[in-house]
């Protein structure tokens, strides 16, 4: 048996060819994890905005990764002069310094680990709400393990990636290094998957998944930058022509820096000894950088506008359609660029609304026993327990052994002192116990597939609080799950032809007869253009729901 996390297609070819296995069968899970977010930051003022982030997740656990080993040491000190508990980690370190750093991460003693790629990939902490990129990754492969350590327990988790093009051309420098050829030319290709990943304008998710083969069915995955804020467009035609134009004229045979050189009208000496400085596209681009023009480049690159050629200096050229596009002078139209990081908060969903001052409370409480045990704090309660217990508020036994994580044994064990912290607090507060749902046991069946099981059972925990007429966004609350998620599980029920009464949910009469109209003007029944139309003041979850009473 072979086993591997994250095998492209290829990979698992090399894997039967490798191993000679004949009639080899092939098991495929999900690479789709939905309660982590993607974001992709330009790496403009990074160390403020990293600042920013780290605050916003004061409390929460976050690996960070740089390039080099002086990088994570660098990193991590400035990060403990700005007050956040935070510790290096990577293979230069004494093996016992090491060993402690990773213990006091696992056991809430420091909030940040700062790493290089050494880090992680034993590790057993399955409430990581923050990963973090701070240089460019070398590969799809390792960005994908890497984030794939946050969120473990299944929590809604983020993943933070700083891009530039200088990170590119660093790992560029580092990658030419290699003497094996074949070798060489691999790393540059996924160098150049990973650098597509940053600049491109479509669902992050969605690439991320086709790049394991796996194709991604949802429209918006309402857990990428791109999805929940889509990028404007703006009419690029002019500067695409002289770009175009400048390809054309320096005859088709130069790369991607040589092309901007002339464009910005840079004086230097190869551009001198072949007297391109005499051509007409020579220094007419005034009005845009360096960075931006590598930029819409690459997205001219991802229109198939241009083409580049493989090997370590590629050149650029134009494809059939770019030559018919530039000879019509047919408009062009590109994601505008952004010129600073939007907030992080304005990029992931927004936080499930349990109560943050009793769930602080409550870990303070998981953090001394697990102290006194000494064990790490998840071992005694996760986070989706805490969670529950802040929104639950529940003050007996018969209601604590509902929460999620909760045995016979822990109930034991915890229930009295969780309890009790609980019960003074909706006391002070004057706060009521909410009734739990019943946790839900899943049919065993021999014939019904992991996947299915695993399916079939978080529907079926979402069908029993609808039939309760809780609210999508209490459901969501109670489950740990984002809202629109928990709008596609209750769609999801109706089309198989659960029996179950959505009245409650209905929208108003005026918002449904809105909703109704965007539909009819848009033309069709997919949920981006509505959203389009109707602005920030209609949620995703709400048009699906609306979408159900057409």
């Amino acid at each position: 048996m072979a086993l591997t996390a994250t095998a492209t297609p290829r990979v698992r070819e090399d894997i039967i060819g490798q191993l000679s296995l004949e009639k080899a069968q092939i098991f495929i899970s999900s690479f789709n994890r939905p309660n982590l977010s993607y974001v992709v930051f330009p790496k403009k003022g990074s160390y403020g905005q990293l600042l920013e982030i780290l605050k916003e997740h004061q409390r929460d656990a976050a690996i960070i990764y740089c390039f080099s080993r002086k990088d994570t040491e660098n990193l991590a000190a400035d990060l403990r002069e700005e007050g956040f508990k935070a510790l290096a980690y990577h293979a230069g370190l004494e093996s016992e310094e090491r060993r402690l750093n990773q213990e006091k991460f696992i056991r809430d003693e420091v909030q940040i680990i700062v790493a290089t790629i050494a880090f992680g990939m034993g590790i057993d902490k399955p409430d990581v709400r923050l990963v973090i990129h701070y240089h460019l990754p070398k590969s799809i492969e390792g960005y994908y393990q890497e984030t794939g350590r946050a969120g473990r327990d299944g929590l809604p988790s983020k993943c933070v990636l700083f891009y530039s093009y200088a990170d590119a051309f660093k790992q560029e420098f580092f990658i030419k290094q290699i003497e094996d050829e074949t070798e060489r030319q691999n790393a540059m290709q996924k160098l150049e998957q990973m650098v597509a990943y940053c600049e491109q304008a479509t669902c992050r998710r969605r690439h991320l998944l086709a790049y394991f083969g796996e194709e991604y069915q949802e429209e918006n995955c309402q857990g990428c930058d791109i999805c929940l804020a889509p990028p404007e467009e703006f009419d690029a035609t002019v500067i695409s022509q002289k770009i175009m134009s400048a390809i054309v004229r320096t005859g088709r045979r130069f790369g991607m820096h040589y092309i901007i050189d002339v464009l910005l009208g840079a004086k230097n000496q190869k551009i001198m000894e072949r007297e391109h400085q005499n051509l007409s596209v020579y220094g007419i681009v005034d009005d845009f950088s360096k960075e931006d023009l590598r930029s819409i480049i690459s997205q001219l690159l991802l229109r198939k506008l241009v083409t580049k050629s493989g090997g370590e200096y590629p050149i650029l050229d134009l494809s059939s359609r770019g030559q018919d596009v530039l000879k019509k002078r047919e408009k062009i139209y590109l994601p505008r660029l952004k010129a600073t990081a939007v907030s992080a908060k304005a990029s992931a969903a927004a936080a499930a609304d349990f109560d943050k001052e009793l769930f602080e409370k409550l870990r303070l409480l998981r953090k001394k026993i697990a102290d006194e045990k000494n064990v790490p704090p998840y071992v005694i309660f996760g986070d989706l327990a805490l969670r529950q217990m802040a929104f639950y508020l529940p003050q007996s036994e018969e209601s604590f052994i509902k929460i999620s994580g909760v045995g016979q044994e822990k109930l034991k064990q915890y229930g009295e002192i969780f309890i009790e912290v609980i019960e003074a607090y909706a006391k002070k507060n004057n706060l009521p116990e909410k009734i739990i749902p019943e946790k839900n046991v899943p049919v065993k069946r021999s014939t019904m597939s992991r996947r299915v099981k695993r399916e079939s059972s978080t529907y079926q925990e979402t069908k029993k609080m609808v039939l309760q007429k809780m609210s999508i966004d209490e459901i969501a609350t109670a489950r740990g799950l984002a809202a629109p998620t928990i709008a596609g599980h209750i769609e999801k029920l109706l089309s198989h032809g659960e029996e179950i009464d959505i009245e409650y949910l209905r929208p108003s009469t005026e918002r449904l007869e809105i909703i109704k109209a965007a539909f009819q003007k848009s033309g069709g029944m997919a949920l981006a253009p509505v959203k389009e139309i109707l602005g920030e003041d209609f949620s995703f979850e709400e048009l699906r729901i609306a979408r159900l009473f057409r």
